[in-house]
């Protein structure tokens, strides 16, 4: 069983009196153009004294806020929280109208404040609780006679739309000597085999041929030459060494033979590569191309939120794979996220947050109007019982990994069975597995999760609802539809001033057991043929030498 994650205590109170409070928190200078000349371009912000915090009515908070009286209308914050199934983030977006007679929030709009961070918090009045609703960025505003709106969305998504990894790729002005201008930069994370090593530093004149592992300190445990049959042929470690500083936050191998063949043409250089340990975690990985300022998003990220992600994934699931072309973050972390059901959020602070998909012990909510004895609070049942039509159900699970950089191909694949006689086989392809274990855990996980929580239903409940979190568990008891605390678990939510409707699924604790399946086997990769003896030393020219593929060394 996975690690337990303990959720708050149920929300229980007899009388409400909320009311949501926005709060814009510009937290930087944004660039305006005064005019149509492009010279007149100035950094601009807010003023100071600007209101910031917005409710229906004048209230002071608790703390002794000011809550200016200017929202028109009460937002509804709809989440759709996550895809168990896939581990991909929703996008809620929520609008909202504030009034403006007397102009004084032009400045919202004047002065671009696209980009801004908003939050609305549902504050009630009786007990002095904030329960934070939504996180988000300004997306786009629009001044009126009398009002300015906002539209807001969280997570902000654009930035994935980013290629990892980022960064410069190879270029003559690190490596004046590069063959291979213009290719990725790896990113590596665990270990990885075969890997492909780009060409960076051809240099006839001293006799120094280097080629690129990846960035960060990475340590190569075997190298090879792939010849022209595609068989790839061990390198003998005395000729070559592993650098990690003669280029800045870079790995490589320096060859002092030129590595052509009799053709002169130039051998492909493969790798061995083993990472940083702590890197084979999914939601470290995650964490590292979200943050990272040189080949990840350089986001803001909430380190204990990351740390507990870390420590709640079983330690099964290892992250073995590298980053050789650009992709989109989205598929990237997508791969990431979905072995365990990852779901990325913000926080009030405007940093990333990261939970994982765990076995939890305590129930958030209990959900009832029928008989017996207890609370209330099921306002309406909103949509029915309901499986997923049979068009859109998964037949079986296939899961393809272990990628061959040198064949261009998944190697080995685990499947399993989820509905017998219907629906569709889907094939997943994974570049961030490689073990078999790990692999098998994550299908066994994702027909788990279609066999056991495919039913769903919507319900609206009272204000006791108000701090229902993603993924969180709540029983549903409700006799028409033949629910007796039955195991839910929260999917999406809409919450509104005056009742909270929420999309439930059902719940099972085999979600999170493992049975294992067949298990491929595969040959040691690569299986490389018995190189030549290379030479003791190499004889310098003023023109430079290679290896042939005799072991002879020869001038050119």
């Amino acid at each position: 069983s996975d690690a337990l994650m303990t959720v708050l205590s149920p929300d229980r109170q007899a009388t409400w009196a909320p009311s949501f409070i926005v709060t814009l928190s510009p937290t930087a200078k944004h660039w305006a153009q005064l005019d149509f000349i492009q010279n007149s371009m100035i950094q601009r912000g807010v003023d100071a004294g600007t209101p910031s915090k917005f409710s229906s009515r004048d209230l002071v908070t608790t703390g002794g806020l000011f809550v200016h009286g200017r929202l028109l209308d009460d937002p509804v914050v709809d989440q759709a929280f996550f895809d168990a199934f896939w581990g991909v983030t929703q996008v809620t977006t929520v609008r909202f109208r504030l009034a403006n007679a007397d102009n004084a929030l032009d400045q919202y709009h004047t002065r671009d404040m696209r980009g801004t961070v908003v939050t609305i918090d549902r504050y009630d009045e009786l007990t002095g609780t904030t329960v934070s609703e939504f996180t988000g960025k300004v997306s786009s505003s629009a001044l009126g006679e009398g009002w300015i709106e906002f539209e807001a969305v969280a997570p902000d998504l654009s930035i994935f739309e980013q290629q990892l990894p980022a960064g410069d790729p190879v270029t003559v002005t690190t490596f004046p000597k590069a063959v291979d201008v213009g290719a990725t930069i790896p990113a590596i994370f665990g270990n990885v085999v075969a890997h492909p090593c780009p060409y960076v530093n051809d240099d006839t004149g001293t006799n120094q041929y280097d080629y690129l592992i990846g960035r960060g300190a990475l340590t190569v445990t075997a190298v090879y030459r792939r010849g022209g049959d595609n068989t790839l042929h061990l390198v003998a470690g005395s000729e070559y060494t592993v650098e990690t500083t003669r280029y800045s936050g870079l790995t490589t191998l320096r060859f002092t033979n030129r590595q052509v063949d009799f053709g002169n043409a130039f051998y492909p250089i493969l790798a061995d590569v083993t990472g940083l340990s702590a890197e084979r975690n999914f939601a470290r990985a995650v964490k590292t191309l979200l943050s990272d300022a040189t080949y990840g998003l350089g986001q803001t990220v909430n380190t204990a939120s990351f740390d507990a992600a870390e420590a709640a994934l079983p330690a099964q699931l290892v992250c073995d794979g590298s980053l050789t072309a650009p992709r989109a973050a989205n598929e990237v972390l997508r791969d990431l996220m979905l072995v365990r059901g990852m779901r990325l959020g913000l926080n009030s602070a405007g940093a990333w947050t990261l939970t994982v998909d765990t076995e939890q012990a305590d129930v958030r909510l209990t959900i009832q109007d029928g008989t017996g004895d207890g609370e209330r609070n099921l306002l309406a049942v909103t949509a029915p019982r309901r499986h997923r039509s049979f068009q859109d159900a998964i037949k079986t699970y296939t899961l393809r990994f272990r990628w061959d950089a040198r064949l261009g191909e998944y190697r080995l694949k685990v499947s399993r069975a989820v509905h017998g006689g219907f629906g569709r086989d889907i094939v997943l392809d994974h570049p961030f597995l490689r073990d078999v274990d790990a692999a098998d855990r994550v299908i066994h996980y994702l027909a788990q999760r279609e066999i056991w929580g495919g039913e769903t239903v919507e319900v609206d409940v009272t204000q006791e609802a108000r701090k229902a979190a993603p993924g969180e568990r709540v029983t549903l008891t409700y006799a028409p539809l033949g629910y007796a605390s039955q195991a839910m678990e929260v999917r999406g939510a809409r919450k509104g001033l005056d009742r909270i409707g929420l999309a439930l699924g059902v719940w099972s604790a085999n979600f999170y057991t493992y049975t294992a399946g067949f298990l491929p086997t595969d040959p040691t990769v690569p299986t490389p043929s018995q190189p030549p003896t290379a030479p003791a030393a190499p004889t310098l020219s003023a023109t430079g030498t290679y290896q042939a593929t005799d072991g002879m060394t020869r001038a050119f």
